[in-house]
Order: structure tokens, then C-alpha cells, then sequence
């Protein structure tokens, strides 16, 4: 049975973290609650290898979904404040009431109540059976004020509007499709600090996660206090960062990742190969953001992002996913030795004994173009955007000290524009200057430009028709490139060996540098090339400002190293390559960076 398991997430059950939800092979899933934290330790340390990932519910206070048509209209404000703040002159008691606070014995908050407690769901419910009896007994067996009891949504709107004592507001599914726009005031990064004053959303503290150890109490009546007062809220560190694991039956190392996840695709996908080469084509749902897209329906809320190919998921067909040719056994795998094209149907991979590069169909696992053009072993690949129509170039860097630029074929797939000569392509250009054996190239067609490195320096700027144009000269002690990402804007961020990063603008001028304490494995730039995204041995991710190197976030850690890292095409998702034999699917939001620091908010 442990073979079915495909990923398992912690979950909440009445509010502590001590359930585990299983998902299977058939895409079922499992809930299981047990004692103690301890206890879901000790399951988690005995299952093979376990996914990672939060989900929190309040089955005892669950907000009800009410369709309103009358609120439609009225609830469009939520989108961007708290219900408290939609009032102008209320929204002044309230950020007053917070800026004059004097009480020593509790920190300043806006509201002293809050939306998502079995109170407020009972408020609504009150007039029906068995939610009177409910009531009643939730408050000493009174009723609410009278001008508080619920009698008509619009009465209820009203109060909501006007009474500083009421901030409640209820949910429709006009509402519930366009969550996406106030996520932040509820899950997000405007639930504490700063932000959260700033957008007049801090509630009494003892409503956040944390503010009270509910193990520690052992009066079970002010434990039954406590229950109802935690809002729907994440912690900080895992405000739905981690959105799945996904765990390979191999355990070897997954070394490179490309997310082609384009909905056009006839079949979009993560394709994942291991140090083993052995690939995998796991199907993309196009579910993260889409709430309140066209064609969204609630039950897309339930599907994982990626699917485990079925071939490897079944171990059915593993025969159609590894790549058996032998490779040279001095070549070390790594990310810079694959590539795979846009449409996710072919794979390229480099470091064969013979001295050439191979292409592979993803659909059967069977070679289908082998390209020679190098005097030794062809050590690192790379792939520029592509055109439409799937053409793009491709490059690859030798233990010869050249590199060599090809064309690859969207319409006929393959290395080369003439089929009937695919057995004996041409080069579209030879690129030379380096001294010593190439380790990694980055080549951006919009530019015109192929950015290496040697082995043991310097790194290199070419035209995409052969011209050298200028060698990259790191600061002291960035001799040994290792990492190059090049953007369309023109940035040039190169990592060195010990943890040493330089960016340089394509004319050549150092703009930043810095040093981490980790063995990067895996950088990238966001689309626009304002963000840089970086992760290694160290297995955790981390998210700069790519222009000064200014650290943005950090992800919370993984068990493993990272090996490899993609965006989805939306620049929502990043997923990772781990040591483990995983990937990990992050949330990711580049935006939200921007904003905070160029001061917004």
C-alpha cells in the first residue's frame, strides 16, 4: 500500500495541527486525526517519503456560502479593505482607536471580534433550529442585542455599514469567485505586521494562530473558550507557500525541470529528469489562480497542479522513460545537461562518450537525431525562447572550449531545417575564446545574444552569429562560473563557486555582487528580469531584487537539497527539483514584491 501513496499533507483538525491527509495513486485521499503532535511525527518519520503541505479548515466554525443576490452589487468593496474599513468616518474610529491605544495588557487591534468564529456563523443562523439551540447555549442562554440579531440581509448590510460593533459580512458565490481579489486581507501578507495596520485588518490578538498553546490547557472548559476564537488564518511562514510535494518512486536526485505549461499545449506539462535520466511527463492542471476565470468550476479547487505521469505513477511503462545509452563517466549530470523543447515532446541531453548530443521523443523514450559538430564531449545545453511555431536555438558548450549554435526545427522536430539532412545538421554559428572547458551557456534570441562560461573563467559574450563581443570580468574571487541567467532586459546574473553572485549589464558593467552561505544548484529570473530566484544544497528557496540583490523572501526549508527550478508560464508557480527525488510545487507571487518595495502601500 505504501507504493499507492503519492503525497501527504499535515491538515488541521478543531483547530490543532494533528491530522494527515494521504493521497493516493487512484486519486482518492485518506484523513487521519491522531492524538498529539508527537504522534503525527512519528507516522510522517515512518512513511517512504512523505509530501509537505498546509491546509486549514474550521469545521466547527464554518463561514456558511449563502447566495445573496442583493449583495452582489455591495460586496464588490470587499475585494480590497475588511468589511470594517468600507465606511469611511467608521474606518476613522477604527484607525484611531488603534493609533491612541493604551491598554499595557493587550496589543492595539482594530476589531475585538472576528469574521470566521461558530458565533458569527450562528448570528446568521439564529431564527432556524437546531442553530437557535446552538446559540443559546454558545452565550449563556441569551440572545444577541436586538439591534444586532439577525431579521433581513439588507438590515444586516446596514449594521455591518454602520455599527462599530458588527463587522460581519456574509459570503455568495458571485463573492466566492472573486476571493482572489482580497486574499491578501484574509490568508495573506496583510494578516499581521505593517500591511495589516495599513489596511485597517488587525483583530484582537488572541484570533491569531499561536497567541494561545491549546495543549497547555487543561480546564476543558476555557479550552472550549479558546476553540472558537481562532480565525481562519496561516501561519506565517507557511501562508500557503508550499502548495504539494510530489515524490517519484525513483530516489534518485531530480536534476532538471522545465515547465511548459502553456494551455494551448497540446499537452502541458513539468517534465522532470532524474541524475538516473530517467524522465517523467507529469500532466499540468491549469488550476492555481484561476478562481473566477472562465470556465472555473469549485471542484478545480480540489485538483493538485501536477499529476505524476501515469507510466512512472504505475511503474507500467518505466521502459518508455529512461534514457539507456551510455554517457561519458566523467560527465557529472546536472540541470545544464538536458533541455526540453516547448511543446514537451522531445528531450535533448548531452555528455554522450561519442562526443555528441541526442534527441529523444517524450511520447516513446526512442532516440530519434543524434548531432555530432564537437572535438570532445559536449557538456552543457541550452535553449533560447521559442518562435512560433516551436523554432528556437539551441546551444551547446564543449570540453573543446567551443560552443556551437544550432536551430531547432518546430515543424519537423528537428536539429536542423532540412529533414532529409537531419542525420548531418550544420552549426548556425562557432562560437570561440574560451581556454578551457565549457560548464554553462545561456542564450537569449530577442536579444541576439549567448552568454558562457568556462571551466575556470572568464565568461564570455557572443552574437548570436559567432562575434565575441566582450569577456565578463567577476570581482575578485568570482573566478569559476558555474550559473548564468540572462533576461530580455539585459540582466546578466552570473553565480560563482563558494556562493558568490555578480550582476552585469549586457555591455559588461558590474551592477551588483554578493555572497550566500549555500551551494547554489539552481537560479532563474522572473519573465520581466527584475527578480531572481535561487536554491541549493542548503534546500531552501530564495527570492532578490535581481537589480541590487536585495533578499525579498525566503521559502520556508525542504529536507533536501534543491537540484533544478522552473516557472510555470503564468510566473505563479515554482516548482523544484530536490535531492530526495521530488519536486515541490511553491506559490509564488512576484508582484507582491514589487509593490512592497516600491512603497505602494
Amino acid at each position: 500500500m505504501f507504493s499507492e501513496i503519492r503525497a501527504v499533507f499535515s491538515r488541521r483538525y478543531l483547530l490543532q495541527n494533528t491530522a494527515l491527509e494521504v493521497f493516493m495513486a487512484n486519486r482518492t485521499s485518506v484523513m487521519f486525526n491522531f492524538p498529539d503532535q508527537a504522534t503525527v511525527k512519528k507516522v510522517v518519520y515512518s512513511l517512504p517519503r512523505v509530501g509537505v503541505g498546509t491546509s486549514y479548515g474550521l469545521p466547527q466554525a464554518r463561514v456558511i456560502m449563502l447566495n445573496m443576490t442583493v449583495l452582489n452589487t455591495m460586496l464588490l468593496f470587499l475585494f480590497l479593505q475588511p468589511i470594517g474599513a468600507l465606511n469611511p468616518k467608521r474606518a476613522v474610529f477604527y484607525a484611531e482607536r488603534y493609533e491612541t491605544w493604551e491598554d499595557d495588557q493587550s496589543p492595539p487591534y482594530h476589531y475585538n471580534t472576528h469574521y470566521s468564529t461558530a458565533t458569527s456563523t450562528l448570528s446568521w443562523l439564529v431564527r432556524i433550529e437546531p442553530f437557535t439551540t446552538f446559540f443559546l447555549n454558545a452565550n449563556d442562554g441569551k440572545f444577541d442585542h436586538p439591534n444586532r440579531t439577525f431579521s433581513s440581509v439588507a438590515r444586516s448590510w446596514r449594521t455591518s455599514q454602520r455599527d462599530t460593533s458588527d463587522v460581519k459580512a456574509l459570503e455568495s458565490e458571485f463573492v466566492s469567485c472573486q476571493l482572489h481579489q482580497w486574499i491578501d486581507l484574509v490568508f495573506g501578507y496583510k494578516q499581521r505586521g505593517p500591511e495589516a495596520v495599513r489596511a485597517l485588518n488587525v483583530f484582537h490578538y488572541l484570533t491569531y494562530e499561536g497567541s494561545v498553546n491549546l495543549d497547555s490547557i487543561t480546564d476543558p472548559v476555557l479550552r472550549e473558550c479558546f476553540l472558537p476564537q481562532s480565525p481562519l488564518m496561516f501561519k506565517d511562514q507557511m501562508q500557503q507557500d508550499v502548495i504539494m510535494v510530489l515524490k517519484f518512486p525513483s530516489n534518485s536526485p531530480v536534476t532538471h525541470v522545465a515547465a511548459n505549461t502553456l494551455p494551448h499545449l497540446t499537452v502541458p506539462a513539468v517534465v522532470t529528469v532524474t541524475c538516473s535520466r530517467l524522465f517523467a511527463v507529469n500532466r499540468w492542471h491549469n488550476t492555481v489562480g484561476l478562481r473566477g476565470a472562465p470556465g472555473y468550476s469549485l471542484d478545480q479547487a480540489h485538483h493538485l497542479p501536477i499529476e505524476m505521469d501515469p507510466l512512472i505513477a504505475n511503474n507500467s511503462g518505466v521502459n518508455k522513460r529512461q534514457i539507456t545509452d551510455l554517457v561519458d563517466q566523467s560527465i557529472q549530470i546536472n540541470a545544464h545537461c538536458f533541455v526540453v523543447t516547448a511543446d514537451n515532446r522531445y528531450i535533448l541531453i548531452c555528455g554522450f562518450w561519442d562526443k555528441s548530443f541526442r534527441v529523444y521523443s517524450t511520447e516513446t523514450g526512442k532516440l530519434t537525431q543524434i548531432v555530432f559538430g564537437h572535438w570532445d564531449v559536449v557538456t552543457c545545453l541550452a535553449r533560447s525562447e521559442s518562435y512560433i511555431g516551436g523554432d528556437c536555438y539551441i546551444v551547446s558548450g564543449s570540453r573543446d572550449a567551443t560552443l556551437l549554435l544550432w536551430y531547432w526545427s518546430g515543424r519537423h522536430h528537428i536539429i536542423g531545417d532540412n529533414p532529409n539532412s537531419s542525420d548531418y545538421p550544420a552549426p548556425r554559428a562557432v562560437l570561440t575564446g574560451h581556454d578551457h572547458e565549457v560548464v554553462c551557456v545561456s542564450v537569449c534570441a530577442e536579444l541576439g545574444l549567448v552568454i558562457s562560461g568556462a571551466k575556470e573563467g572568464p565568461c564570455l559574450v557572443h552574437t548570436i552569429t559567432g562575434d565575441l563581443l566582450r569577456a565578463l570580468e567577476g570581482p575578485e574571487n568570482c573566478l569559476f562560473p558555474r550559473l548564468i541567467s540572462v533576461s530580455s532586459e539585459g540582466h546578466c546574473i552570473i553565480y560563482y563557486e563558494r556562493g558568490r553572485f555578480s550582476n552585469f549589464s549586457i555591455n559588461g558593467k558590474l551592477l551588483a555582487q554578493m555572497e550566500i552561505n549555500d551551494s547554489t544548484r539552481a537560479i532563474l529570473l522572473s519573465s520581466d528580469g527584475q527578480n531572481l530566484v535561487t536554491g541549493g544544497d542548503n534546500g531552501v528557496v530564495e527570492v532578490w531584487q535581481a537589480c541590487d540583490f536585495k533578499q525579498l523572501y525566503i521559502y520556508p526549508g525542504c529536507d533536501a537539497g534543491i537540484r533544478a527550478m522552473d516557472l510555470s508560464h503564468d510566473q505563479r508557480t515554482l516548482i523544484t527539483g530536490m535531492a530526495s527525488g521530488s519536486i515541490v510545487a511553491f506559490n509564488i507571487d512576484f508582484n507582491r514584491w514589487h509593490y512592497e518595495h516600491q512603497n505602494r502601500y
